[in-house]
């Protein structure tokens, strides 16, 4: 079981009208520089055609590479 730490923002403006949420692999919440499957963090955006939010920031806690890659799914739900 992966342990994570999920943020979501208190104070967000109105949803993004017809907006697609995306989640990003980033180390550092601004550049997306790291593999879905070894990522520290994802960053979610709900985004539409004329405008973008970020709405989550996930972090997990530190695993160890044991090439399990059902671990992928558990960081996802």
């Amino acid at each position: 079981m992966v342990r994570k730490t999920h943020l979501r923002l208190v104070e967000t403006p109105q949803p993004v009208n017809g907006g697609l949420r995306i989640a990003f692999a980033s180390s550092d919440q601004q550049s997306v520089d790291q593999h879905f499957g070894t990522a520290i963090g994802f960053v979610i955006y709900e985004l539409s055609e004329s405008a973008a939010q970020q709405v989550e920031i996930c972090r997990f806690a530190a695993s160890a590479q044991d090439g399990d890659h059902g671990k992928l799914i558990d960081r996802m739900l």
